[in-house]
């Protein structure tokens, strides 16, 4: 049966670095973030009371949508970022910054519930952290496409927000900090491994 982790964690908590060397170390395939989700987000910061709903509904449908399809070949994966952090932090906060509506916020809210009602359990969530300081100046000294559309206020808005969502996460966390295990080193990576994620699985 397939087995399958997710990663989650805030922007430049060292997830894609962890997630790479998990997949080295285990086997288990990667399964990233959407592309045409992601290629959406040039229209959603540059216009988010029209694009923030559709932005938000891109990453719902064919992520889960892409789990599904993954698990039923039997193949063991990676995922990063939770359907959960896509709901109750994203979502949420263009929602409560008025760039969705009542309405569609329930239509989303709605087929949340019924995508993950379908999908598999994970096996394990870990999460990633660093602090705010750390992850601007990771922002700052890599080069993804997309961390141009972060601006400050939003990055504390949803730094803030991961922190929330972490303390109200009801389910099992293994809970990592790259400010104390320097993952980047596949002895640390296989160490963490080990020690806190394959007796998951």
């Amino acid at each position: 049966m397939s087995k399958y982790i997710v990663v989650t964690g805030s922007i430049a908590s060292g997830k894609s670095t962890l997630i790479k060397k998990l997949s080295e170390i285990s086997g288990y395939s990667i399964l990233p973030e959407p592309d045409v989700a992601l290629s959406m987000l040039c229209n959603l910061f540059s216009e988010p009371a029209r694009w923030a709903a559709e932005v938000q509904l891109a990453f719902l449908i064919q992520k889960a949508a892409n789990i599904k399809k993954l698990h039923t070949t039997g193949a063991d994966f990676i995922v990063d970022r939770s359907l959960e952090e896509d709901a109750q932090i994203f979502e949420k906060h263009f929602y409560e910054s008025n760039y969705i509506s009542d309405g569609m916020h329930q239509v989303y809210s709605d087929a949340f519930e019924i995508l993950t009602s379908c999908l598999p359990k994970p096996n394990c969530y870990i999460y990633c952290e660093c602090t705010y300081n750390v992850a601007c100046k990771r922002i700052k000294g890599r080069n993804k496409q997309y961390d141009k559309y972060f601006e400050d206020k939003h990055l504390q808005t949803i730094y803030k927000r991961y922190g929330i969502w972490k303390n109200a996460f009801k389910k099992e966390m293994i809970e990592l900090n790259s400010l104390h295990d320097d993952w980047r080193s596949m002895a640390v990576a296989k160490s963490l491994y080990e020690e806190k994620i394959k007796y998951k699985l």
